[in-house]
């Protein structure tokens, strides 16, 4: 047979739509759409007054748990579902530089095996320009920059 002439992976960029929503006294949930409007993803965040733990969970369209991430001292870990079994780890998350201009995130695969090397991804943001790259090596895999705030608003009419 013919090889396929369409690739295994697409690398066809996604627009994502990040809107936060409040809910009587829930707090600021998110909801996700496409560029179509349509729902993709939500975002719930949750504390518990018995645990300093806060839980955030990623849930699809139909409001199924895909990740569930639980803020410990030194990061955060994120696990398969509503689970927090060690069997269900996906990634942890730990700050590698924390500056006021500056700051780095690296994200480590979990492995079932410790011995096994998992890819461990680096996210690099500035908080004063709100944007973020996330790297595997030297490659990007993700990239987010505000397009417009209200003041480059006010100096593009002005």
């Amino acid at each position: 047979m013919a090889d396929s002439i369409f690739p295994s992976t697409w690398e066809i960029p996604t627009d994502y739509v990040i809107r936060k929503c409040r809910i009587g006294f829930k707090g600021g949930d998110f909801k996700v759409h496409d560029a179509y409007g349509n729902l993709v993803y939500r975002i719930e965040s949750r504390s518990f007054s018995s645990s300093p733990r806060r839980v955030v969970a990623l849930l699809d369209a139909s409001e199924n748990p895909l990740i569930t991430s639980v803020h410990l001292d030194d990061g955060w870990q994120a696990f398969r579902g509503y689970s927090w079994e060690p069997h269900d780890l996906l990634f942890t998350v730990h700050k590698s530089v924390q500056s006021t201009f500056r700051t780095e995130i690296e994200i480590c695969m979990s492995a079932e095996n410790p011995s096994d090397e998992k890819p461990k991804y680096v996210l690099k943001g500035s908080p004063f320009q709100r944007s973020c790259t996330m790297y595997l090596g030297d490659s990007i895999v993700a990239q987010y920059e505000l397009p417009f705030t209200f003041l480059d608003l006010i100096l593009i009419e002005g």
